[in-house]
């Protein structure tokens, strides 16, 4: 594990959404994060996702989920952070603004080269959702 400089990682993340109408949905995206080891911290967001049942396509789907942002800490090779929506779409299977939640996970592999994790978010109407991601160094 680092304990010194800054890396970038990208990768992708999934998972499945209830909204508070109770429209589920598959999701999909681009992940990403910042991660400075000198001082402990990451920073990262989850982009471009979008939601439908055809998720091999998904990228190509016409359905914008929200995006996510997070900003946490770094414990050994384990991660926390606390994470909400950064973009609130209009549609049946999109989560409301006020969605928050948080985001675990670990660094692998040599000099923390790839990293993993879990998501989830909650809406105060009673949407939910949950996930996973990886993300790989940048070189």
């Amino acid at each position: 594990m680092p304990t010194m400089g800054t890396a970038s990682f990208s990768g992708a993340a999934n998972g499945f959404s209830v909204a508070s109408d109770g429209n589920a949905a598959d999701v999909i995206g681009n992940a990403s994060m910042t991660v400075d080891f000198a001082a402990g911290t990451l920073t990262g967001a989850m982009t471009n996702m979008r939601s439908g049942a055809d998720l091999p396509d998904a990228f190509n789907s016409s359905t914008p989920w929200n995006d996510v942002g997070f900003s946490g800490t770094l414990t050994d090779n384990a991660f926390s952070a606390d994470a909400s929506v950064t973009s609130s779409p209009n549609n049946a299977a999109a989560l409301d603004a006020d969605a928050a939640g948080n985001i675990n996970g670990r660094f692998y592999g040599p000099q923390a080269a790839e990293a993993a994790g879990t998501w989830r978010l909650q809406d105060n109407n009673g949407g939910a959702a949950f996930g996973e991601f990886g993300v790989k160094k940048e070189n």
